[in-house]
């Protein structure tokens, strides 16, 4: 066995979604974390990927609400219809909403996918990982974060106007989606980031707030 060599952190401390804070507990944790690396040996440096947050969680919404259409779809195909009653409403709507985009939209946000990769990659040719919180704040309650009835209501309606109407387009223009996604993506400020770009990823509970734990997430350029 040969001892671990010397890594290179950057320390990512800006949440990719706009508009979110990150906890005072959390970045404590976060801080205290670096401190440790670096008495082990290691170097760590704020240091931030070059990504558009504003483009980057419509890009998100984008892809992520075609390709549940598209598994939706086959799972009608498969097992029926009657099965898609058995879907959450949150993820009736993902679907929805994606069967209202046009290819070129999705084009687009993979396009915008690719650069968020790429620039992930410029990151890590001066960095060994990426080191950042899991979530921007201690565990919520359960049933904090999903949208309300009346949310899912209006989404719901979308099934009329949608015919016709390009609803999708309607959605991302008005601010809709934004807001009613912003609760859920706003704890995912920083795991997306692993999401998109593919990376290999780990989340480990290194701190302990008040009331819940609160993890640390790493970003590794490569499999060592």
């Amino acid at each position: 066995m040969r001892a671990p060599r010397k890594l290179k952190i950057a320390l990512h401390q800006q949440p990719l979604i706009a508009n979110t804070t990150v906890d005072k507990e959390v970045l404590a944790v976060l801080v205290q974390t670096a401190k440790q690396l670096e008495s082990m040996g290691h170097e760590v440096v704020p240091a931030e990927p070059k990504i558009n947050i504003e483009q980057f969680w419509h890009d998100f919404i984008v892809v992520v609400c075609a390709h549940t259409a598209f598994t939706i779809d086959n799972i009608e195909r498969e097992f029926g219809a009657d099965q898609i009653k058995n879907l959450e409403p949150q993820t009736y709507n993902m679907a929805l909403l994606g069967r209202s985009l046009s290819a070129v939209d999705l084009a687009h946000a993979k396009h915008g996918w690719h650069h968020s990769q790429y620039q992930t990659g410029l990151l890590l040719e001066d960095y060994d990982m990426i080191l950042c919180p899991t979530v921007p704040t201690p565990a919520v309650k359960h049933g904090v974060l999903p949208p309300s009835r009346m949310d899912e209501i209006m989404m719901r309606s979308a099934d009329v106007l949608n015919k016709g109407f390009n609803m999708g387009r309607y959605a991302f223009s008005s601010g809709m989606i934004e807001k009613l996604s912003a609760p859920v993506l706003g704890k995912m400020g920083f795991t997306l980031l692993g999401n998109v770009t593919g990376l290999p990823a780990m989340s480990v509970p290194v701190g302990m707030s008040k009331k819940r734990p609160t993890d640390w997430y790493a970003v590794n350029r490569a499999h060592e």
